[in-house]
């Protein structure tokens, strides 16, 4: 377990799985559906920018995430990869 500012990034252990990653965004602390998908968006495109191998996780977003900029959560996440 890796945890940033923003983040915190599970190893899974199942090889098994089709997907590289697995978001875990709670209703609890993003209320509107609005923003859980803005965050999924944002995941998605800083991923698809660091094309590496990668083992099987799970990313997990910090409330602190909602007032940051893309270029900060950008770089923390790939510090954590």
């Amino acid at each position: 377990m890796a945890e940033g500012l923003y983040f915190i990034l599970k190893r899974k252990t199942h090889s098994e799985t089709k997907t590289p990653c697995v978001f875990s965004i709670s209703k609890k602390t993003f209320k509107t559906a609005v923003l859980r998908n803005k965050i999924k968006r944002q995941i998605r495109s800083i991923l698809r920018k660091t094309k590496k191998e990668r083992e099987v996780f799970c990313v997990i977003p910090k409330k602190e995430i909602i007032g940051a900029k893309f270029k900060e959560t950008e770089k923390d996440l790939i510090n954590l990869l």
